[in-house]
């Protein structure tokens, strides 16, 4: 069961545009573009 289900779910991330990477590519870029910040920020004080 797990099986067809785990089949289920390539198939359809492979017939998808892979926006789900793309997204998790953008919001990983985000964290460390503001954990930089922070860090500047902490340095300057």
């Amino acid at each position: 069961m797990i099986l067809v289900r785990t089949k289920m779910c390539t198939n359809l991330f492979s017939h998808c545009p892979p926006i789900l990477p793309y997204i998790l590519t953008v919001m990983f870029t985000f964290l460390m573009i503001i954990s930089g910040i922070c860090n500047d920020l902490g340095k300057k004080q």
